[in-house]
């Protein structure tokens, strides 16, 4: 059953990190409702990172039925990062971060220009390095380079974070 599910999930977990030592962050991406499968990747992932956190953290997202098409995942994907976050204290300087998939050319373009207009600290969500902290508190400021990142968006705003809207 249930129990066996766990053991099997943490067993298959143990083996991919000590194999893959460079995994810093692992999402456990549900297919099916948890009462399908059996098993509550939400607890799973809560339980996984206690144990792995702080060399891994261990975020889970539901990937199910419609939600696996490309916009709804990287969402539902950043929203769960935008989760963890750092709480920004009030004394944080204002900063700015880039939500949404980018490629790594397109992200230090996107830098050099921030740079070239006097804006320094600018982060990406994602971050090119899974470990790279990111602080979220009523300095922040964001813009969405993807235009379907609803779910993240609302995470954000709930942290402090304040949206820059296209014109």
């Amino acid at each position: 059953g249930l129990a066996d599910a766990n053991e099997e999930l943490d067993r298959v977990v143990a083996q991919l990190l000590k194999r893959r030592r460079d995994i810093k962050t692992l999402f456990l991406v549900g297919s099916c409702p948890s009462e399908v499968i059996k098993l509550d990747l939400s607890r799973a992932a809560q339980r996984l990172n206690v144990q792995y956190n702080p060399d891994v953290k261990v975020l889970n997202y539901s990937g199910s039925g419609i939600e696996t098409t490309f916009t709804q995942g990287e969402d539902a994907c950043l929203s769960a990062l935008a989760s963890e976050a750092q709480s920004e204290t009030q004394n944080a300087l204002d900063h700015l971060i880039v939500v949404g998939a980018l490629a790594d050319i397109v992200e230090d373009q996107f830098r050099r220009l921030f740079t070239e207009m006097g804006i320094q600290n600018v982060t990406f969500l994602p971050a090119k390095k899974a470990n790279a902290p990111l602080i979220i508190g009523p300095k922040t400021k964001y813009l969405l380079a993807q235009p379907f990142l609803g779910d993240t968006a609302r995470v954000l705003e709930d942290r402090g974070a304040q949206r820059i809207t296209a014109p």
